[in-house]
């Protein structure tokens, strides 16, 4: 039996590939308009405050990746903010005991975990972690591992909070 071909619906009086001004197929196309240099989905002013609102200078970018103080102040920035961060954490395993759920104690410990993991790297990442271990991670720890009211998600996430503190 012979396949059977879809017809293809084309206007009256007009056949296939037949166009009113060219052979291009876009015969309904009268003028394409070009557009000026000027005219950007970016201009400069867009980019200057994208550039302003993730901690750049605009004004001195060129200037900017030459120079080492720049990098090293970016280093710095981002060093405090790692420690800033890691002292977060460590101010939210204080509160561990006290939270009634389970699951924002299991939160916190991922929370705690990630910070001493990846913000503990250097000496005063390592001096605030010791220094809070008998005040704040060990009885955030025991909480969390404790038989009757934690999950099992949740005696996990402590024991990688010891884990990752043993380590440091």
């Amino acid at each position: 039996m012979p396949k059977k071909l879809k017809s293809q619906r084309r206007k009256k009086g007009k056949s296939l590939g037949d166009s009113e001004h060219d052979d291009t197929g876009f015969g309904d196309v009268d003028e394409v308009e070009i557009l000026s240099e000027d005219h950007t989905v970016a201009d400069d002013a867009s980019f200057n405050s994208f550039y302003d609102d993730f901690g750049g200078d605009a004004e001195n970018g060129a200037a900017a990746e030459d120079g080492a103080p720049d990098t090293q102040s970016r280093a710095e920035i981002s060093a405090a903010n790692r420690h800033n961060s890691l002292l977060e954490a460590l101010s939210l395993a204080s509160t561990i005991p006290s939270e009634k759920r389970s699951v924002k104690r299991e939160q916190y410990l991922k929370r705690l975990f990630k910070a001493i993991s990846q913000f503990a790297a250097g000496p005063p990442g390592q001096e605030a972690v010791l220094s809070r271990v008998d005040d704040a991670i060990l009885p955030a720890c025991k909480a969390g591992l404790r038989a009757g009211s934690a999950k099992p998600a949740e005696q996990y996430a402590a024991c990688r909070v010891l884990e990752v503190t043993s380590v440091i």
